[in-house]
């Protein structure tokens, strides 16, 4: 079973595109027969470039599409015909792991319109598709099981700018014990929001585990851009045939570095020195116990927070040399840290740094081909031919 994913790539799933033209039907009065085409009293029909009208046409999980819909509205005084398809990549015998290039979504829709021909008689353009909503990820491998990074994954989602302020998570409760699954940020600011941003990070292992038994845990770090307009200002372009993959991993290492990276580089700025008055003023204030209160204060506060200022002992450990002590004490103190927190405070002890090391670590490697601009142009589809 081939479950190898491109770890280093930014990739397609969801899409929803707009601009489809129906040329014309092979069997009209077939379609409507089933129940695809709807013929209504309203004079408010689409027409197809052969002069036929139906007031709605709809196509939901056949197997290869996942919903096409096309009909006509009044917008102002003016007539407007649209057709919206909504797929995501083709599930194979490992589900979803493995996302698409430009050229393998191509492939996907040439599949869709041969579908739509050979099955349904439906002849359709897709020379002027339109991007209306879509995924970008990234899929890797963890050395660990998801829920391990559960506040790693805290730490990023609380570092968010304020416009990405509705978070969620999802967690299941099993014989007592919390699993962290789901965790998400959106700009959306109403249910009726039709531009907008969703940031998410999941648990791909679990998300496919009815598809396939996976021997190695993954996470999926999502990115949805919803709306043309949105989908313009972050791409540079709403239009399929512009898509290209240096595109697409620009947008997504843009928002990386703007949304993770930076964020958790001025946060261990801050907390350092947070660290460093915070051994001072204890030590100050209880010569004797100042370790032992400085951990339960870093633990106190994570938990009324409920986001870590500690991920590890060690990050304190390497910030005791601040405290400019003798070469003997300095060893002690660094010693009694590391003792007292394995003993009492055990949650700094799961080397949560190196996690966090990790996830970035894998968020930031670079597809060389891509970085250097290596990819072809998507190619004008016209009649959504692909080309070599």
């Amino acid at each position: 079973m081939n479950t190898e994913v491109k770890e280093k790539t930014a990739l397609l799933d969801k899409m929803i595109l707009g601009g489809i033209s129906i040329l014309e039907f092979k069997n009209k009065e077939n379609l409507i027969q089933k129940g695809i085409v709807e013929m209504t009293s309203s004079q408010v029909r689409y027409i197809t470039a052969s002069g036929e009208t139906f007031n709605k046409l709809l196509i939901e999980n056949d197997g290869v599409i996942n919903k096409l819909i096309a009909g006509s509205k009044i917008i102002g005084n003016r007539r407007v015909d649209y057709c919206n398809l909504e797929t995501t990549i083709k599930p194979t015998e490992t589900g979803n792991l493995v996302c698409y290039t430009v050229d393998d979504y191509i492939g996907r829709l040439l599949e869709i319109q041969e579908h739509l021909e050979s099955t349904y008689g439906i002849i359709v353009d897709f020379s002027d598709v339109n991007i209306k909503e879509v995924e970008i990820n990234r899929t890797f491998k963890l050395k660990e099981n998801f829920e391990n990074y559960h506040r790693v994954l805290t730490l990023i989602m609380t570092n968010l700018p304020t416009y990405l302020k509705n978070q969620m998570d999802y967690k299941k409760v099993i014989k007592g014990s919390s699993e962290y699954q789901t965790y998400y940020a959106t700009s959306k600011t109403t249910n009726k929001s039709k531009r907008y941003l969703l940031f998410k990070i999941y648990n791909k292992t679990k998300a496919i585990e009815n598809i396939i038994l996976l021997t190695d845990s993954y996470m999926r770090v999502e990115f949805r851009l919803v709306g043309a307009e949105k989908v313009k200002k972050a791409l540079g372009t709403n239009k399929f045939s512009e898509l290209t993959d240096q595109l697409i991993n620009t947008y997504f290492d843009e928002q990386i570095d703007k949304l993770i990276i930076k964020p958790f580089e001025k946060w261990q700025k801050d907390r350092n020195k947070y660290l460093v008055k915070l051994m001072k003023d204890e030590r100050e204030r209880d010569i004797r116990h100042w370790q032992t209160n400085v951990l339960r204060l870093l633990q106190n506060e994570e938990i009324a927070e409920k986001r870590p200022i500690l991920l590890d002992i060690e990050e304190l450990v390497t910030l005791v040399k601040q405290l400019n002590l003798k070469p003997k004490r300095s060893y002690d103190v660094r010693d009694n840290f590391r003792k007292q927190s394995k003993k009492y405070e055990t949650v700094f002890c799961n080397k949560d740094d190196l996690k966090m090391k990790e996830i970035l670590e894998k968020l930031t490697a670079k597809d060389t081909a891509i970085a250097a601009g290596h990819t072809v142009k998507n190619p004008t589809i016209g009649g959504m031919k692909k080309t070599a």
